[in-house]
């Protein structure tokens, strides 16, 4: 599974760094700079892509509206990996625009792989 991982905080990324580095079922690629995270995310070939929301320079929400209206967004899955809650109106905007899902970043890892293996169908979920 190609993940590419668009989050301003080293602190946020380097546990996953650590996790993928003794873990050779996934192709992991962090990336701080929002503004390359972009073009990583239209000229790479990821199965999926974990965003940060807020970031400087760029936001997750800008990042989504760019794909959104360039129509890029189709092939791409999208999961918000953020801090904080968004309201039910929020998650319905950004699941309309193409986003898949949402997860909060105090969620152990584990269970965060889990959810993404599910999201790409990989994980049979009838065993959970």
């Amino acid at each position: 599974m190609k993940i590419l991982h668009i989050d301003d905080n080293k602190e946020i990324l380097e546990p996953f760094e650590f996790y993928f580095e003794i873990n050779d079922d996934y192709d992991y690629t962090p990336c701080k700079d929002p503004e390359k995270g972009l073009e990583l995310i239209k000229n790479g070939n990821f199965d999926i892509i974990l965003l940060d929301l807020s970031m400087p320079k760029m936001s997750g929400y800008e990042i989504i509206d760019i794909l959104y209206q360039n129509d890029e967004i189709k092939n791409k899955k999208i999961v918000i990996f953020s801090a904080s809650n968004q309201s039910e109106k929020e998650m319905n905007e950004l699941i309309k625009k193409g986003v898949h899902s949402c997860l909060q970043k105090t969620i152990p890892i584990n269970e965060i792989l889990e959810h993404l293996e599910k999201s790409l169908g990989v994980l049979d979920v009838t065993t959970k």
